[in-house]
């Protein structure tokens, strides 16, 4: 039986990462998905995805509303440190980045110097980012989130079960690619 029957969920950056594994899964369970996100090509693709799973999937783009006194936006915020400058180029009013846990000043300097109209400051922090923020929290996930916190003097801690600390190689990595995200 499928929990979610008749049940509409809207999930944000669903065109790729914990997003898509989110729309998928609550697809699997009998939802019907809007797939929320900035990449529309990307956002088109997973709703074909799930709609070939039989569910009702439609991809929304954001919108303005009118009302009766004047006109309020959408505030579309960003999941993803790597794609933050694009994101916010694209017309995101911000961000909420798991790996701003680990590496906050980094995460803000990039949107400081975006918000300041420094594109090229902007670009160079995203650089610093980008494949950092890929690795530990997209491909490596809770267990390489919470390492990288305590690389950097930040709590993180054991994961939970199901979740396994990292090995010692993948520990390297993390402090390989933090090297200079150290604060």
């Amino acid at each position: 039986m499928q929990r979610l029957q008749d049940r509409c969920a809207v999930v944000t950056g669903a065109a790729s990462g914990i997003g898509l594994a989110t729309a998928r899964r609550l697809a699997a369970e009998g939802a019907n998905v809007v797939a929320v996100d900035l990449d529309e090509e990307g956002g088109k693709v997973a709703a074909d995805a799930l709609g070939k799973a039989g569910t009702s999937v439609a991809v929304a783009a954001p919108a303005a509303m009118k009302t009766r006194q004047k006109e309020i936006g959408f505030s579309v915020l960003t999941g993803g440190a790597g794609t933050l400058h694009r994101a916010l180029n694209a017309g995101a009013n911000g961000a909420i980045l798991a790996f701003a846990a680990c590496a906050p000043q980094c995460c803000y300097e990039t949107w400081t110097a975006w918000k300041e109209g420094d594109q090229a400051l902007a670009e160079e922090k995203q650089q610093r980012i980008g494949r950092a923020s890929q690795r530990v929290t997209a491909e490596m996930g809770i267990p390489g989130l919470k390492f990288a916190c305590d690389l950097n003097g930040y709590f993180g801690g054991s994961p939970r079960l199901p979740f396994l600390p990292l090995t010692a190689d993948l520990q390297r990595e993390v402090q390989t690619l933090m090297s200079d995200i150290r604060y």
